[in-house]
């Protein structure tokens, strides 16, 4: 029998699904999966990934402006760790946590400490982690928070840790900068787990 010229055949080309959960993007041949709150990374086929997990900032300290006492500036917190890691998953539900510090399949990266609370005429001192160190107060200016890369330097924040896993460099877990005399103590930088494989 002759198909003829109006019979035509097509096929549908489906993108495999790995996995799921958090918020999906795509760059080029990888698949990344961004957390910024407790949930679960789903594997529905074997993989290699990739993880990057942040614990979650310190929250910066209070200033003082309470009269007749002297204002000053509270404490930066602490940007939380940092831990990067590979492995292999099988097909599984895998708990995200992101209460506090950072947890995915039994490795964590933990939160950074809060700034201090100033006092009349005392900035409060800066918050550390658990890799790296405050600053303490400069008079009625405020510490600053540790970092994930490095220690706090006066009033300044210390570094956070650079990671390409999305594509393009960003510095995660940035101490905050101590408080001036009329404003609280900056927050550290983190809260955020991110999983990556290649798919195609």
């Amino acid at each position: 029998m002759s198909l003829g010229k109006s019979m035509f055949f097509t096929t549908t080309l489906q993108e495999t699904v790995y996995a799921s959960g958090g918020i999906e993007t795509t760059n080029g041949k990888y698949k990344i999966h961004t957390f910024t709150s407790p949930g679960n990374f789903i594997v529905y086929l074997p993989i290699d990934v990739s993880v990057l997990l942040n614990g979650k900032g310190g929250a910066g300290g209070n200033r003082y402006t309470s009269p007749p006492g002297i204002n000053a500036g509270g404490g930066g917190g602490a940007g939380g760790t940092v831990r990067q890691y590979t492995m292999s998953l099988s097909p599984n539900t895998y708990p995200v946590g992101l209460t506090t510090d950072a947890t995915f399949h039994g490795q964590t990266a933990t939160a950074g400490g809060g700034g201090a609370n100033a006092t009349s005429g005392k900035g409060g001192i800066g918050g550390s982690n658990a890799d790296y160190f405050r600053s303490l107060n400069n008079g009625t200016t405020g510490g600053s928070g540790a970092g994930a890369g490095g220690n706090a330097s006066g009033g300044t924040g210390g570094p956070g840790v650079a990671s390409t896993i999305t594509g393009v460099s960003v510095v995660y877990g940035k101490g905050g900068n101590g408080g001036t005399s009329f404003k609280n103590g900056q927050a550290g930088d983190g809260g955020i787990v991110i999983i990556k494989y290649k798919f195609k």
